[in-house]
């Protein structure tokens, strides 16, 4: 009875990735309505219109801009092994939603307008690559690397966001996605899903 309730638990892991996909183009559709409702805005913001933490994540400048993190949310959801369940794809949402909305809040005043999963994103990437890359001894408080070659990609990760967050300039952005691309996103998802990894790695070391 437990595997059949956990195979179907992965089995609605699925489900989340693909509403969330279909949700983006529902925003495309209806971009301008969209933007202006759910947006992240500052002033709406501190009108106390909370909601947009959240929902600014799910839409985007244009279609083409739909479409590169509709790709990207694919690659996300294979990254992850074992698959996420659907309760923890929504958690990883809420949580990277608001890591990206808080920096952009606390820390860069200056841009008052945001739209765009690529935030979140990067902190699925992040988390997914580094629960890859290491884990804990057992019995001992020291990290090991386990996959070599996740390692690698996290460290090109790592070296992409810092090289962003210096120059202001996206890595491999030869396409129009209809706005300027707010680079700090990248590095404050990418903070919460350093936080998420570690945070898992230590209750899969306490489980063991």
């Amino acid at each position: 009875m437990c595997r059949l309730m956990c195979r179907a638990n992965h089995r609605c892991g699925w489900c989340v990735p693909i509403i969330i996909l279909l949700i983006m183009l529902a925003t495309a559709v209806w971009h301008h309505t969209s933007d202006q409702y759910l947006a992240y805005d500052r002033a709406a913001l501190a009108q106390f219109q909370l909601w947009r933490i959240w929902t600014a994540h799910i839409v985007h400048l244009g279609w083409i801009h739909t479409l590169l993190n509709a790709v990207g949310v694919v690659i996300a959801l294979f990254l992850y092994q074992p698959m996420l369940t659907a309760g923890q794809w929504v958690l990883r949402w809420l949580v990277l939603g608001a890591c990206v909305s808080a920096g952009l809040w606390f820390f860069h005043p200056q841009w008052t307008h945001y739209v765009g999963a690529s935030g979140v994103l990067h902190g699925l990437f992040a988390e997914a690559l580094l629960l890859r890359a290491i884990a804990r001894v057992p019995g001992n408080k020291r990290l090991m690397i386990k996959d070599a070659l996740a390692g690698i990609v996290c460290l090109v990760l790592l070296i992409k966001i810092i090289y962003e967050a210096c120059s202001g300039i996206t890595v491999g952005q030869t396409l129009d996605v209809g706005g300027a691309v707010v680079t700090q996103s990248h590095a404050w998802g990418a903070v919460g899903g350093v936080i998420l990894a570690l945070w898992g790695i230590h209750r899969h070391a306490h489980r063991g």
